[in-house]
């Protein structure tokens, strides 16, 4: 299959656990509208311009979801955990080679306040197992695994303590625990959230990127993204001289700030915050 030919991270977890809010925040950190539509939710193959100040890459993400097709009701952690077994028996079967040789990363999803901690025992266990398998038969010292957790957009987390909990067992299985709830930074200048997970794409060497050979290219990629010009005023071809915004360019930015506004008027209050730190690192990269 042709989307077999380059490297692909892999996003697997049961329905409501954040899956779609993982491809959002690596899709052009979080502004890229995304359509896949999950009514039947088989794989699907989502890709993504990702830009850093240091290259640009064609991410290819991989979304699945088990049970297969959603059933009618709510799935205990019994049946959760017996369809995830089901799915995982799959993945690693040799008939699933081909695509597992393709993959650079591998991200598990958790619902903080539906998962319960035997069924997450349990899934992670088998998670930790996949990550494993991966290593015996690729030398995969280079790949990254990771556990996200989340509860659906609008809800908050009902038990505090259940963080600690989860985290406590995901670090027990030797993988690392990402709470998409939390934003900024911890006590020791480490990234939290959404920034950590970009942070570990970020930090990955993609054999198939385009590395920039200064900071201006990068400046110049992100005035595209925006849909801007601008120009240099300098014809020498310094490589430190600053790239500056044109008069329409400069409207275009300001018309694109206006909308930000206007989205941020309909996103509820505790969110808001969260919106506007997103879009500020944005636009800070093009001034």
């Amino acid at each position: 299959m042709e989307w077999f030919s380059s490297n692909h991270i892999f996003i697997v977890g049961p329905p409501h656990s954040g899956k779609l809010r993982a491809v959002k925040a690596l899709s052009r950190h979080g502004k890229q509208e995304i359509d896949v539509g999950f009514e039947n939710h088989g794989t699907i193959a989502h890709t993504t311009p990702f830009l850093t100040k240091y290259y640009k890459v064609l991410l290819s993400i991989l979304v699945d979801e088990f049970p297969a097709k959603r059933a009618c009701g709510k799935l205990n952690d019994e049946e959760k955990l017996k369809e995830f077994e089901k799915w995982a028996t799959e993945f690693t079967s040799e008939g699933m080679k081909e695509l597992r040789e393709t993959l650079v990363g591998l991200l598990f999803t958790v619902n903080i306040n539906d998962d319960g901690l035997e069924y997450l025992k349990e899934a992670l266990r088998i998670f930790a197992d996949i990550k494993n398998k991966f290593i015996e038969e690729f030398m995969w010292e280079d790949g990254f695994c990771a556990v996200l957790g989340s509860v659906p957009q609008g809800d908050k987390i009902e038990r505090e303590s259940a963080v600690e909990e989860i985290e406590d067992l995901v670090i027990s299985h030797g993988l690392e625990f990402i709470n998409m709830e939390e934003s900024g930074v911890n006590a020791y200048k480490e990234k939290l959230g959404k920034d950590r997970l970009v942070e570990l794409i970020e930090c990955h060497e993609w054999s198939n990127a385009e590395y920039f050979e200064n900071c201006q290219e990068y400046k110049k990629r992100k005035m595209v993204e925006f849909g801007l010009g601008g120009s240099n005023n300098n014809d020498d071809g310094d490589d430190d001289d600053d790239i500056e915004l044109d008069e329409k360019s400069l409207a275009e930015l300001i018309r694109k700030l206006t909308i930000v506004r206007e989205r941020a008027l309909d996103i509820p209050l505790e969110q808001r915050m969260r919106y506007a730190d997103e879009m500020a690192e944005e636009f800070a990269d093009v001034l």
